[in-house]
């Protein structure tokens, strides 16, 4: 078989991850043959080589003539998508347009089959329709160890990151106050579009642009002492993602903090493979203090999370 992997940009960390990296394991399990094309580049050479297109996220008059195509050919269409982008709530700082959100709901009805990360968010995508499969997201592969959970100090580094804007309003006081009572003893590190809203509050930390996957990983696993924060709102939009970065920090050995609200209170089971917090600054910081406070919750909690993950969220799961 005859995969052709098409995104706008299919060197972007989101393409690595939901396309690239699991269909050549999957081209290699197989012997099936695999292309990663960023849509700018995709020739009519590759359209009369593939049988099954995975599309990614993409929409509009181009893309849907190009489905309508394939099918007339034969070929096999299938629509990823991972994200609630149908019903983009107003904080997101790129929301499209309604013109957009109608194509992808097109380009859903058109498709043969859709990929998704779970059944909540494929029931908005689908409207009902059958023609969908899970592909779940996954602990990025890598074998480059873990970060340590130690007593010595510094006592603690959180880290919160994020590829789009989060609503943060809840935790920002949380942390705040983490800084006035630990002073120099907590590293803070916002990687991504968190940054300008930690140092707009007044929290004195260090700012990260977005970075390729891989470089994040090796980032997160050299500190010290890491707690990962996971601020999530309950919008349906929130609800739809899946856990990723839980799965990720989980492997660096970073022990997380989530928002008890979907995804997260799905998979942390609380003070066992995570905290989950209430989306209120004193419950903030109280999970964040008893992290710091206490390295040996830390190590039996990095523990239990890692035996989890490696069960049950490893690459193996999505190439199924």
């Amino acid at each position: 078989m005859n995969i052709i992997a098409l995104s706008d940009n299919i060197e972007s960390n989101i393409s690595k991850i939901r396309l690239t990296i699991p269909l050549q394991a999957l081209s290699n399990e197989t012997g099936w043959q695999l292309r990663a094309k960023s849509i700018h580049n995709f020739s009519l050479q590759d359209r009369v080589w593939g049988d099954v297109f995975v599309i990614q996220r993409m929409a509009g008059n181009r893309i849907l003539r190009l489905c309508q195509k394939l099918r007339k050919e034969r070929k096999i269409v299938i629509y990823e998508i991972d994200d609630l982008l149908t019903e983009i709530p107003n904080f997101l700082l790129n929301r499209g347009t309604e013109k957009q959100r109608r194509a992808m709901l097109e380009m859903a009805r058109r498709c043969d089959f859709i990929s998704t990360t779970n059944q909540r968010l494929a029931g908005h995508i689908t409207e009902g329709r059958k023609n969908y499969f899970l592909t779940p997201n996954y602990a990025y592969p890598h074998s480059l160890g873990r970060a340590s959970q130690t007593s010595a100090h510094p006592q603690a580094t959180l880290v919160i990151a994020a590829s789009d804007s989060i609503l943060l309003e809840f935790m920002l006081p949380a942390i705040h106050q983490i800084q006035e009572h630990y002073r120099k003893g907590v590293r803070i590190i916002a990687i991504g579009h968190t940054g300008k809203a930690l140092t707009d509050a007044g929290i004195d930390c260090e700012t990260h642009a977005i970075m390729p996957q891989a470089e994040f990983m090796k980032f997160i696993m050299a500190l010290h002492n890491p707690i990962g924060l996971l601020p999530l709102d309950k919008s349906e939009f929130s609800a739809c993602k899946s856990p990723v970065k839980y799965f990720d920090y989980t492997v660096a050995g970073l022990v997380s903090i989530a928002s008890d609200v979907p995804p997260y209170n799905e998979v942390i089971r609380s003070a066992e493979t995570g905290l989950l917090a209430h989306n209120a600054p004193d419950d903030w910081f109280a999970k964040i203090r008893s992290l710091i406070e206490q390295p040996e919750l830390r190590q039996r909690i990095s523990a239990a999370a890692l035996a989890e993950v490696r069960k049950c969220h490893m690459l193996e799961h999505n190439v199924e």
